[in-house]
């Protein structure tokens, strides 16, 4: 859950961060407020990457869940993983 919850904050980040103006942003504020002052994720897997290497070494990562959730490839991973979105748009 934390790791899904990080996911949808750095998303609304990346769209309130994308807007050129501040008339473009009055007109999509309902869709795109960034309204949370923090943010406690406990036990998140915050860079699927990192983590499907760390689940393999144990020889559990074809019986993880996570592997189908975020994709099949390291491309999805990254693209899934939190940590990777943030670096990104920062």
């Amino acid at each position: 859950g934390a790791h899904i919850a990080l996911l949808m904050l750095v998303e609304r980040v990346r769209k309130y961060m994308s807007f050129t103006s501040l008339a473009s942003l009055r007109r999509e504020a309902r869709f795109t407020t960034v309204d949370f002052d923090s943010f406690v994720g406990l036990s998140g897997p915050y860079s699927i990457d990192r983590h499907f290497h760390f689940e393999a070494g144990r020889g559990v990562e074809e019986l993880s869940p996570m592997k189908a959730a975020c994709g099949h490839s390291s491309e999805e991973f990254f693209h899934n993983s939190p940590a990777f979105r943030l670096k990104k748009i920062l």
